[in-house]
């Protein structure tokens, strides 16, 4: 305990408000989830580009407004991001073997460069670059469940590119990258439920990835929303995606009716009646 605290004045003293004492913590978090940085970007980034489905990239590119709710889960991760940053800062401080130099480069912003019909530079926020073996490292938060898959089937599309666009993007800042990481960590469990996925570096996934993010910016650069329904769709989690309407939607502009056949959008069979 500090030892020295001063009062707070009296006037603002709420004692016994039980109610005042839970709402006001939950509003420190909230406050800090829309604070943060990703919780604000609005134009689209290295993790965005892989999403399998082109309409939801559409969407994202036409400035689409996402629904403002508290995304715990992210939260933990960035919570967890922060504390990862410690980690490797005090490893660069502790291994004077490198003669004062950083072995890994921390949280830094890396930019892939134009790409066409795009009108800003994409880019993105890497989370560790390992100067000595030349690997892009990002750190992912998973439940249970999905560490099993991951470590069962390997990453997501979408992952895969997000790590390659990073390693492409430190290859235009100078710095030689031989592999990708992504780097599994348990919300729940212990460190040897850690899964880090690992891959040569793919120049080849990530221009493709470009490539592909060219010709969605195209048509919604020169059709607008009308440019949605050109866009193939993708089973691609519907259900969590930001544009997808539950109840179906007949204006593609107002928001997605989903992919065909996805789980999100099937509607569950009748109940069996026995007679």
């Amino acid at each position: 305990m500090p030892d020295r605290v001063q009062p707070i004045p009296a006037p603002l003293l709420d004692l016994g408000n039980q109610q005042r004492a839970r709402a006001d913590y939950l509003d420190a978090i909230k406050a800090s989830m829309d604070a943060h940085p990703r919780s604000q970007q609005t134009t689209i980034g290295p993790s965005g580009v892989g999403i399998e489905c082109d309409r939801r990239i559409g969407y994202k590119l036409l400035g689409y407004t996402e629904p403002d709710r508290p995304n715990l889960k992210a939260q933990i991760g960035t919570w967890g991001h922060a504390g990862l940053e410690d980690v490797f800062d005090t490893y660069n401080l502790t291994h004077s073997e490198f003669a004062g130099q950083e072995r890994y480069l921390i949280e830094n912003t890396v930019v892939i460069g134009e790409v066409p019909y795009l009108p800003y530079r994409l880019a993105g926020h890497c989370d560790l670059y390992d100067r000595v073996t030349g690997c892009v490292l990002d750190h992912k938060f998973v439940g249970p469940s999905q560490l099993r898959h991951y470590r069962k089937d390997g990453p997501s599309q979408q992952y895969r590119v997000q790590a390659n666009l990073y390693g492409l993007a430190w290859t235009r800042h100078g710095f030689p990258v031989a592999s990708v990481a992504i780097a599994f960590l348990p919300r729940q469990g212990e460190f040897d439920d850690i899964y880090v996925w690992q891959e040569r570096f793919d120049q080849q996934l990530a221009e493709q990835a470009i490539a592909r993010l060219a010709g969605i910016a195209q048509v919604t650069g020169m059709l607008g929303p009308a440019g949605l329904q050109l866009l193939p769709t993708a089973e691609a989690w519907c259900q969590y995606c930001p544009f997808f309407k539950p109840a179906g939607s007949t204006d593609i502009s107002d928001g997605c009716p989903g992919h065909p056949g996805a789980v999100a959008v099937t509607p569950p069979p009748s109940a069996l009646t026995l007679v």
